[in-house]
């Protein structure tokens, strides 16, 4: 069997999973095929025998980018396909019909949805992941793969069916995608920007031109902070909504490079209170007491 495996990324948890996804695949003895979805992908068929969908949350949705990556899509009718979001909070509200745009929109493609889910990686915006909760969910990651791997390669998996509640507010969290423009929009460049480019040649909506050694945004962002988290220099913050940039920065590789196995009181401690819920209930699903 061949898999593709498409994803869009920002900070870089979703690129991770699609990543432990390829790499329990290939462990099963599938090829597998990774697209990144962005400025520089060609719309066309998607190769294989199945299609892996890998997205982060925003405001309760799919990113603008990868409904117009699908809308760019040729299609192939019946063509199995597994979605899988990634968010912060789990499966609570508003992120509960998630997937449900996408979903649709696959399936005007052709495209058989056959299993979604949903996987919860560390918060890179408005509320940190404290660090027992950030090590669990990265120690839980490659089991949560592993679980999902096993369901859709075997031909089945769970659907969800949102209740029209959720549904509205889905819809409603597409207002998002005008907000993520105006926010790119806004982003100011601090005097200590050295001109290096680096923010222009990573942003995953190729939303940012350089422009005599400074960069110039355009109306293409998806609000993902890769660039504002990622300058070399820290020279690039919001203009607008700064309350959702976390004060320490963003960092998946130093979490990944510093991770410890968290012990039960601590997980227990950080994970406590209404906001976490979600992040519960999912670590006690992937065998982690919380």
């Amino acid at each position: 069997m061949t898999v593709s495996i498409a994803f869009f990324s920002g900070t870089g948890n979703t690129r991770h999973v699609a990543e432990q996804f390829a790499r329990e695949i290939r462990a099963r003895n599938h090829a597998v095929h990774v697209l990144e979805i962005g400025p520089n992908v060609k719309d066309g068929p998607i190769v294989g025998d199945l299609l892996i969908l890998c997205f982060p949350v925003h405001a309760g949705n799919a990113p603008r980018p990868v409904l117009d990556w699908i809308a760019g899509q040729r299609g192939r009718s019946g063509l199995p396909t597994a979605v899988f979001s990634v968010s912060a909070g789990g499966t609570v509200i508003p992120n509960v019909a998630s997937r449900v745009w996408v979903k649709r929109r696959l399936a005007h493609k052709g495209y058989e949805v056959v299993s979604e889910g949903m996987i919860v990686m560390p918060s890179n915006w408005i509320i940190p992941t404290k660090p027992a909760v950030a090590n669990a969910l990265l120690l839980a990651l490659p089991h949560k793969v592993a679980f999902f791997t096993q369901q859709v390669l075997a031909g089945g998996g769970h659907r969800d069916c949102p209740g029209i509640g959720h549904r509205v507010l889905s819809a409603l969290g597409r207002v998002e995608h005008a907000g993520a423009r105006w926010f790119g929009q806004r982003i100011e460049v601090r005097t200590h920007c050295v001109g290096c480019g680096w923010c222009a040649s990573h942003c995953p909506t190729g939303n940012i031109r350089m422009v005599e050694q400074r960069p110039r945004f355009g109306g293409r962002c998806a609000a993902c902070l890769r660039c504002v988290y990622g300058c070399p220099q820290n020279a690039l913050s919001p203009g607008m909504a700064r309350f959702v940039v976390l004060a320490g920065g963003y960092d998946l590789q130093r979490l990944l490079q510093t991770r410890t196995n968290p012990t039960e009181r601590d997980l227990n401690r950080e994970s406590a209170g209404v906001v976490w819920i979600g992040v519960r209930r999912y670590l006690r699903e992937a065998g982690r007491r919380c």
